[in-house]
């Protein structure tokens, strides 16, 4: 496999497996000492530090040392791509690959971030002239990556093939579709399949880049070859599980990152990642567990590299989501809005804290000011939680609105879910049912055999309270989302089931109940019974609030006249 590495990582293979068979202590291959450079990245506000990208963490903020060689890896020309014209395979399928091509390379210059930024912020897109040899076309354009298709027609169904390849002409990345020309037309099916097709190869080739030349990142060369190679397969199953291309395994990713540290307990972006996954208690552990873990991982990753901005921004996700003291986290996300304010994600989770206490103006107000920074990769997400602000503070449309810019992202996999379960919910309230219902059978179908407690309330909503009916009864209660079981309780009139419910939610620290239990109007019709409210001062004991969110709470006491 040598024809697939870097010479410096082929020679810390070779070397730890002679070692191993002479039970010799191993040598590191030659690096220069440097100053160690992280970056590292559920529903519960899922801000997915990374989500999509191959790495996007990997390099936020490093200066630029070199790994020891004397000649330094060409990252900016490597990220680079050709797209070939998608081969029409008759007449009648001509128009329709011409266009795809064209929408396919559009979206390529959109996709910014990648696993080597800042070095590489915009991944390098070339369109070629026709189909030709593939060693003749990277030479012309001097890349390391070709995208080509084929498109083939049976009756109203359009069959697209896609393959990334190596300039050796190696497969990275291949996919097939199978669209039916429906009521969209022509264009909306080009719009959707070229935005996958965009989306999806540009991750897999960063991580392929990486993958290949990971000994040679500066943010990776100094770091225990075995403990690289367990975190790469570990960086692997979370592209896998955030695209939709995969079992979501995240289970698997800790084991991988677990053993990771154990190979190199200095790994401080494993630790950051270990974090990130208790946070969102991936395999669905307990509260306690999960709160231990991440609290205690992300510690290690402060103190090993204090001055990494994601490190900050996870210690405020692990205080809001999972300690709820959210006077901790507004320290730690105001400390790196200060210090850090090209990064939207710190005034975005300041906006959910005002959120959860009421302070409606100040969560909009940052958020508006969160949307003027670029996300990159994460754009997707940051409009999934943007939608979902819009959504509890009642501006349906602008849910709407927000909802559908993060849907022109992305193509399956978890994000789109999210943002179709939030478009549902904006649309009921519209009174857009049969809009809504289309939207509703779309998400069923990315994640209706994973999360189909989420879809009771949807489809009591929309006057399909038998096939509601049907979810409730085949699921288990005690291992399920009991924020989406208590809505389908609630939508169905099981007041009593509904406050149970909520009991279980307020318990395990429930992200989306906690966001909207206070203020959401949904949960009108239990405010006056005496169990909800002992639900909601249940919740009320177990935050910690800001000066301006105990102000806040005061000023409601005094203007409060009934439940």
């Amino acid at each position: 496999m040598k024809h697939e590495m870097s010479d410096q990582e082929y020679r810390e293979k070779l070397q730890n497996r002679v070692a191993s068979y002479l039970q010799q202590s191993v040598v590191p291959a030659g690096v220069t000492p440097k100053r160690r450079a992280w970056r590292g990245a559920g529903r519960a506000l899922a801000l997915a530090i990374g989500i999509v990208g191959t790495g996007i963490f990997l390099l936020s903020h490093f200066s630029g040392e070199g790994t020891g060689s004397e000649e330094k890896f060409d990252w900016p020309k490597a990220f680079s791509l050709v797209v070939i014209p998608f081969d029409p395979t008759s007449d009648e399928t001509e128009a329709i690959a011409g266009g795809l091509s064209d929408v396919v390379l559009q979206q390529l210059t959109q996709k910014r971030s990648c696993a080597l930024n800042p070095v590489c912020e915009t991944l390098k897109v070339s369109s070629s002239s026709g189909n030709r040899d593939i060693s003749e076309i990277v030479r012309e354009h001097e890349v390391n990556y070709v995208l080509r298709g084929k498109v083939q027609r049976e009756g109203q169904v359009v069959q697209i093939s896609t393959q990334l390849l190596r300039e050796d002409n190696s497969s990275v990345w291949v996919k097939t579709y199978r669209r039916t020309l429906g009521d969209g037309g022509l264009f909306s099916l080009q719009s959707e399949v070229a935005n996958s097709i965009a989306e999806l190869s540009s991750v897999w080739l960063g991580f392929d880049l990486l993958k290949l030349h990971a000994s040679e990142h500066p943010a990776l060369a100094s770091v225990n070859p075995v403990a690289r190679e367990l975190f790469l397969k570990a960086r692997e199953q979370e592209i896998l599980a955030n695209t939709g291309e995969g079992g979501d395994d995240r289970v698997l990713m800790r084991n991988y990152l677990e053993k990771a540290i154990e190979a190199d307990s200095e790994f401080a972006l494993a630790y950051l990642l270990l974090s990130e996954n208790y946070t969102y208690r991936y395999g669905g552990m307990s509260l306690g567990e999960a709160t231990t873990g991440a609290l205690n991982n992300i510690e290690k990753a402060i103190q090993l590299n204090p001055t990494d901005p994601q490190n900050l921004l996870l210690a405020g996700q692990v205080h809001l989501l999972m300690t709820l003291d959210y006077r901790k986290a507004d320290e730690l996300l105001r400390q790196g809005m200060d210090q850090y304010p090209d990064r939207g994600w710190f005034p975005a989770q300041l906006a959910m804290i005002a959120l959860r206490e009421g302070r409606t103006r100040t969560a909009l107000n940052l958020m508006s000011t969160a949307e003027k920074i670029p996300f990159g990769f994460e754009q997707a997400n940051f409009q999934y939680n943007y939608a979902w602000l819009l959504l509890l503070s009642g501006y349906y449309e602008r849910s709407l609105a927000e909802s559908s810019s993060g849907l022109e992202l992305v193509s399956g996999g978890g994000a789109r879910a999210d943002l179709l379960w939030t478009r549902w919910m904006a649309l009921i309230e519209l009174d857009r049912f049969a809009e809504a219902r289309t939207v509703i059978e779309e998400g069923w179908k990315l994640e209706g055999t994973v999360i189909p407690e989420a879809y009771i309330a949807a489809y009591t909503n929309v006057g399909q309270e038998a096939r509601a009916s049907e979810i409730l009864a085949a699921i288990q209660p005690a291992f399920v989302n009991q924020y989406y079981l208590a809505t389908g309780y609630l939508s169905l009139g099981d007041h009593e089931g509904a406050i149970e419910a909520i009991d279980a939610a307020v318990e395990d620290h429930n992200g989306l109940m906690a966001d909207s239990l206070k203020f959401d109007k949904f949960w009108d019709p239990l405010r006056c019974k005496p169990e909800f409210v002992r639900s909601l001062e249940r919740l009320e004991q177990m935050e910690t609030l800001t000066d301006a969110g105990e102000k806040a709470k005061a000023a409601r006491k005094l203007e409060r006249s009934d439940c």
